[in-house]
């Protein structure tokens, strides 16, 4: 019994230093991965205009396209020295007149492990595989309460299989401003998320709500050339013993022939800081969009991510 708690121990230790990135302390890393390629090619920017997987960014921002109804698909490969994770994610979208309805779901793949032994400490021949996975399942409403306000709130649900499962049950509650000022289009936003808390066997403990303030602006330069600059400060409450935790994003896309993206960002707070760099093309009604997280640390992981969506 002694070596099965200390091979479980070293998997918890090993499984932790994984995540890092991911601010592991805060309870289920998939609730910090990036929801699509297009967010995290501007820095992870996630108060910044969108054109598709909404309910992982800025749901407000649907009401400044002419997206009716929207779905996409991302996948992210998160490689390590011993292993490659993987990360997916679904996301659905339907506009109708002042409000939007938003669906989406994330699977997270982390890897495995060889267990030695059973519950009766005998030895397996060969051993067990156990996989380590997480995912979660989101819904959103976002209602355009006039031509400049637009508030919006998601519900969801995350389970975590890591040697035992984690669960988790979370609110966001969001609401934006949008103007324009010259030729350009800005919107400026709040939202409080992470309104909830995990569950472990019988123990529930608050999660940290997250408070973000930001939003973009969008300018044009030459004729069908675009540049938007967005923007978001992130502060993880105190709850329990976690104490707060601040972070910045940044992002800059540039757009030009109304169908081609150029785009860069980075992050910086909480010892994650990375530079994120990111291409996008629109062909009739499909988008593709490809990002990369070069982490600054060696200890911390890179992400590679790409997007297929398609809209109406």
């Amino acid at each position: 019994m002694f070596i099965k708690i200390l091979q479980y121990i070293s998997i918890t230790a090993l499984f932790s230093l994984s995540f890092s990135g991911f601010g592991q302390q805060r309870g289920l890393p998939v609730l910090e991965t990036p929801g699509s390629a297009e967010s995290l090619a501007k820095g992870l920017t996630t108060m910044a205009r969108a054109s598709q997987a909404f309910i992982y960014s800025n749901p407000a921002s649907i009401f400044n396209t002419n997206t009716k109804f929207n779905t996409s698909y991302s996948v992210g490969l998160l490689p390590t020295q011993d292993k490659n994770m993987s990360l997916h994610s679904i996301a659905t979208a339907y506009q109708r007149d002042r409000s939007a309805f938003f669906m989406g779901a994330r699977y997270f793949s982390m890897g495995s492990i060889t267990e030695q032994w059973d519950s009766e400490m005998n030895p397996i021949d060969q051993g067990k595989k156990l996989d380590f996975y997480s995912y979660t399942l989101d819904l959103g409403y976002a209602y355009r309460i006039s031509n400049s306000f637009t508030g919006y709130t998601k519900l969801g649900f995350a389970n975590q299989r890591v040697i035992s499962n984690f669960k988790a049950y979370y609110l966001t509650l969001g609401i934006f401003y949008s103007g324009n000022i010259h030729q350009g289009i800005y919107s400026l936003g709040v939202e409080v998320s992470n309104l909830g808390f995990d569950k472990y066997k019988d123990k529930t403990k608050s999660l940290p709500s997250l408070l973000k303030l930001g939003g973009s602006i969008l300018l044009p330069t030459f004729e069908n050339h675009q540049i938007e600059i967005a923007s978001n400060y992130g502060l993880y409450m105190p709850v329990d013993d976690y104490v707060a935790k601040s972070h910045f994003n940044m992002g800059v896309n540039y757009i030009f022939l109304d169908k081609y993206s150029i785009s860069t960002g980075g992050h910086i707070g909480e010892n994650n800081d990375y530079l994120t760099t990111g291409l996008g093309l629109k062909y009739q009604s499909f988008r593709f969009n490809i990002a990369s997280k070069i982490a600054m640390r060696q200890d911390l992981e890179n992400i590679y991510m790409l997007d297929i969506g398609y809209s109406l």
